[in-house]
């Protein structure tokens, strides 16, 4: 991993940073996501293949979207710095593994700080 890449997930970690890259991309610079309601999730996760071999897979940053004890999404950034034809795949993958993650410890209406 590159000092860049480094770089960019250290100041993508923080909450209000993640708020205004999603805002900007997701919601045409409209305040929608606040730094508050952002929480830090696992970067790795593990899933047993066809094979029953076990695998890791680390994505970039993750966070969980949370207001008032309800998730609207966990929300992921994946950095490139040279075109990547399989990232979409990858990050389906990702996003999947943090949902069944989450919902395996909590109900998708738990408090959020826990």
């Amino acid at each position: 991993m590159g000092s860049k890449d480094i770089a960019e997930k250290h100041f993508e970690e923080i909450n209000k940073v993640f708020a205004d890259i999603v805002n900007g991309t997701l919601f045409g610079g409209q305040q929608t996501v606040k730094e508050e309601d952002l929480f830090d999730l696992p970067a790795r996760s593990q899933f047993k293949a066809d094979t029953s071999k076990l695998h890791e897979q680390e994505r970039d940053i993750a966070k969980r979207w949370a207001k008032e004890g309800i998730v609207f999404s966990i929300i992921g950034i994946e950095n490139q710095t040279v075109v990547d034809r399989d990232m979409v795949l990858r990050v389906i993958s990702y996003d999947g593994a943090s949902y069944k993650s989450y919902s395996s410890d909590h109900s998708l209406t738990h408090n959020p700080n826990d």
